[in-house]
């Protein structure tokens, strides 16, 4: 691999690990905005609104995915770029559905999830390119030492 794909590659994982701390941090904004507007009513009825719950998942969930991107591990690049559309689709929603200030979250979460979901597949790319191309290297020379790729 030569020096200018290393440093893209770099930088393309530095950019999925900044959107996946920026998704944990609008995450924590929508916990934030759920305590400060339940706030008042939490004296009354001392319930945790389930909101709430959902964020917590959502930032471990992200951290989990956090942990293993910044393993550099191909495998888990792969199953979280599939994880990440559930991002999408949650901030899509919010940002249609929510009043102000958590449609602009959903947007911000819609668009920092995007940018997770493109640099994983930016770096993927070049990855199974070239296991496709060793793959069918192999086939050929296994090929050829059987004797099958020969006409008679």
């Amino acid at each position: 691999m030569n020096r200018s794909r290393l440093l893209s590659s770099h930088l393309l994982s530095l950019l999925a690990l900044a959107s996946l701390v920026a998704l944990m941090l609008v995450s924590l904004a929508f916990v934030w905005l759920a305590v400060t507007t339940v706030a008042p009513t939490l004296v009354v009825a001392p319930v945790v609104p389930p909101g709430f719950v959902l964020a917590v998942v959502k930032i471990v969930a992200l951290a989990f995915v956090f942990v293993r991107v910044r393993a550099a591990n191909s495998y888990s690049m792969q199953w979280s770029s599939m994880f990440i559309l559930l991002f999408i689709a949650e901030g899509t929603v919010r940002a249609a559905s929510d009043p102000q200030p958590a449609a602009m979250l959903g947007w911000i979460e819609t668009a920092c999830a995007v940018l997770y979901f493109a640099a994983v597949l930016a770096i993927l790319g070049p990855q199974k390119r070239a296991a496709r191309q060793i793959a069918k290297q192999a086939t050929t020379k296994a090929a050829d030492e059987t004797g099958e790729g020969t006409t008679r």
